[in-house]
């Protein structure tokens, strides 16, 4: 009607105009309505700005990295869900969490069937593949499409609309290129971790079953069939279960069914799965094995392969491998049953990811998987196993300063130690603090502070550290105790 009546109002806009506005604010309606008055557009927009500015909470979590269009990790997360859900149907996508709004719980498994996170996803690519140029560049096999991504020359050219790509740089014109490498390359990679790993899989799998449960409760004519249906919608539509009394019963089925799949995992599932640092340590681990490997494997996705069947070695048993009760586990990963958060627990983790390479028979495994032979073979296995034994000798490290600082900090209460030690170590400690203040002062040199403290503590925790390092040794080469005997380099690493 605009353009029929008033084209002048709009003979310079180029941009389509929608306008909303309430259906009743109208003065047709405000007759019907008369007395009463119906708020104006003006008086219903206002309300609903202050209403927004009063109680609105800020977008954040999955949803920033759903909308974002920056970054190669965004466009991961998407193509990944969509696949998932095309290929793995609603209950693939149902055990990946995309759609929480916290940003704290976003980077998190929240709930007791899910097996990841895009929020997780996207950090864990952002930190071991982020950086790292020429890992991007095999990844998504970039140099095929050279000539695409940069049509007015090579890559030194900087012009606006093909920049060099980059993690989070990138130009309109190459984004459907980069979909399409992301698509053919990365997305299959990181499904094979998922789906593909013995682990993952049967968690996906637990899933299914208890879900298959559900829906035959839905179909029959027993009393909790409705109820079941709202379950069902809950976890395959994302349509939460109403609030109130009245889905109660809704509530409880859920409840039970979320139990039963907590239980099935408990029983056959490694617990690490769910700790968030140990996903990302897996994709910083795969990063570390694409890295060794792109120089005489052309295509990521067989790599991958040979990774997962890594993941499966290190994690038989349902993970026993690391279980919190290992010895080498308390103080590096675990403080008794709970993981320590924090940034080198993610390293450590890596390292004992990789250290299973140190093995030959994993190595020799891992490149069967992978289809390389020959010379090759024999290279690609040699780099793996060099990788592995350089992992597992830089654990001492992390063990031995992990446990420095948990004795340091839990001396006083220790019962192994009698009172005459602790009140050395305590009068060790504070010359160290008071040598410490003085030189903060300018009273004394850095070369002059005592050392006693810490020489009293490695006395301390030395045999705990032998201890932890040969569990670990047993554990990487429980069924080849002649190798370790043979390999003399690798005893004095480790």
């Amino acid at each position: 009607q605009i353009y029929e009546k008033h084209p002048q109002l709009v003979e310079n806009i180029g941009v389509p105009v929608c306008i909303l506005f309430a259906p009743n604010a109208t003065v047709q309606k405000n007759k019907e309505y008369a007395p009463y008055r119906v708020p104006t557009v003006p008086e219903v927009f206002r309300h609903l700005f202050v209403d927004v500015n009063n109680t609105a909470k800020q977008v954040g979590g999955h949803f920033n990295i759903l909308l974002s269009d920056d970054t190669i990790g965004s466009i991961v997360c998407r193509k990944f869900c969509s696949h998932i859900l095309n290929h793995h149907g609603p209950e693939g996508l149902a055990v990946i969490e995309w759609n929480t709004k916290t940003k704290n719980e976003s980077t998190k498994i929240t709930r007791a069937y899910s097996i990841t996170s895009i929020g997780i996803i996207n950090l864990a690519l952002d930190n071991s593949i982020g950086n790292r140029k020429l890992l991007l560049k095999y990844i998504l096999k970039l140099d095929d499409v050279t000539n695409e991504l940069y049509p007015k020359g090579g890559e030194e050219e900087m012009a606006i609309d093909y920049p060099i790509v980059k993690w989070n740089k990138f130009s309109l014109s190459q984004k459907n290129i980069l979909e399409a490498q992301i698509k053919k390359y990365l997305i299959p990679c990181i499904e094979l971790i998922f789906f593909n790993t013995h682990e993952f899989n049967l968690a996906f799998e637990i899933l299914c079953n208890e879900l298959n449960n559900i829906k035959k409760l839905a179909e029959s004519d027993q009393q909790d069939a409705l109820d079941a249906r709202q379950v069902i919608n809950q976890i395959l539509d994302y349509m939460p279960i109403g609030e109130g009394k009245s889905f109660e019963s809704a509530r409880l089925v859920c409840r039970n069914f979320e139990s039963k799949v907590k239980k099935a995992k408990d029983e056959q599932v490694s617990p690490m799965l769910q700790y968030a640092l140990f996903q990302r340590a897996i994709f910083e681990a795969w990063a570390q094995i694409l890295d060794i490997a792109r120089c005489c494997i052309p295509d990521p996705r067989e790599v991958t392969k040979g990774f997962v069947k890594l993941l499966n070695l290190a994690l038989a048993d349902r993970g026993q491998f690391f279980y919190f009760d290992q010895v080498y586990m308390q103080h590096t990963v675990f403080n008794g049953t709970q993981i320590i958060v924090r940034q080198e627990t993610r390293k450590i983790l890596t390292q004992l990811l990789i250290a299973h390479l140190a093995n030959p028979f994993n190595a020799k495994q891992v490149c069967s998987e992978i289809g390389i032979k020959g010379k090759n073979a024999k290279i690609l296995i040699k780099k793996l196993q060099e990788k592995g034994e350089m992992a597992a000798g830089e654990f001492p490290k992390y063990c031995e300063l992990a446990r420095k600082k948990t004795f340091k900090a839990n001396y006083h209460v220790y019962l192994s130690i009698d009172g005459k030690e602790r009140a050395e170590l305590a009068e060790a400690e504070d010359e160290q603090k008071r040598h410490l203040r003085e030189v903060k002062e300018g009273n004394r040199t850095k070369a002059d502070v005592s050392d006693r403290f810490d020489v009293l503590v490695d006395k301390h925790v030395k045999s705990d550290v032998d201890i932890a390092i040969k569990a670990l040794k047993n554990s990487l080469f429980e069924n080849d105790t002649v190798i370790l005997e043979k390999r003399g380099e690798y005893k004095k690493k480790i």
